[in-house]
């Protein structure tokens, strides 16, 4: 199962009632390379037949099929670092490489 510090829920409940954004939080996945996987999150007020759904302390997660594959391997964390700040996915899933393409960041 995906796993969030409190942090990250409490900036997504934040995000949804300051923004009035989607009713929903969608996570995913996609290859990416030599690196391993990117993770994304968004907002969305549409929810799949084909979506699993999560309740994370009022929280509405939606994750499509291939992403459930990975589940067990994510933990998404709020940050606020040397002046960025932004959800965070870690996961055993990713590798290190000397490609330029970033860290998953939102």
């Amino acid at each position: 199962m995906i796993r969030f510090t409190l942090k990250a829920l409490d900036h997504a409940k934040q995000i949804q009632r300051e923004q009035q954004v989607g009713q929903f939080l969608r996570i995913s996945v996609r290859g990416e390379g030599c690196r391993g996987f990117k993770f994304n999150l968004n907002f969305s007020t549409l929810e799949s037949m084909e979506d699993f759904v999560f309740d994370y302390g009022g929280v509405i997660v939606l994750v499509d099929m291939f992403t459930m594959m990975f589940a067990e391997e994510i933990v998404v964390d709020y940050e606020k670092t040397n002046g960025k700040e932004g959800f965070r996915f870690f996961s055993t899933l990713n590798k290190t490489c000397n490609c330029p393409s970033k860290i998953s960041e939102i």
